[in-house]
């Protein structure tokens, strides 16, 4: 299984294109260039991930998750949506945030409530904007 840390270095990395990419789309979003008025919406989706990525990689709350077991076995992607059947999208959105919700716990006590907080709002946003099957309104 990979580790947090092995990742570090990459999502460093990652992180410096964020601020150019903002800058570029923002400089566009009054132009149609994606056309369907698309830009504004791949700056909202570019500004949310680059959100989570300096939230995760500025925060040393996952340095200290990366030994939960909750953490470990979690997977924030659900992938390839159309494949899934109505009780499996279902049971990946109750999973969304770990096993039965456990990442609130887990955030929450190695971290504190306002780290779990910053963390559910962005993923509830990714959520809201890229993945659309999931209703998470209700999770605190």
């Amino acid at each position: 299984m990979v580790k947090w840390s092995d990742y570090k270095s990459k999502v460093n990395e990652f992180k410096k294109t964020c601020g150019p990419l903002e800058s570029c789309l923002s400089s566009l979003a009054h132009c149609d260039i994606f056309g369907d008025n698309k830009t504004g919406f791949i700056l909202d989706v570019t500004k949310t991930y680059c959100g989570l990525v300096l939230h995760v990689s500025e925060s040393s709350c996952y340095d200290k998750l990366e030994e939960s077991t909750c953490f470990k076995e979690w997977d924030g992607v659900i992938a390839n949506q159309e494949d899934l059947d109505e009780r499996e999208k279902k049971e990946a959105c109750k999973n969304y945030f770990g096993k039965d919700g456990c990442l609130r716990e887990e955030i929450t006590r190695l971290c504190g409530r306002d780290k779990w907080i910053e963390y559910r709002d962005l993923m509830i946003k990714m959520n809201d904007l890229l993945f659309k099957h999931c209703d998470l309104r209700t999770i605190v």
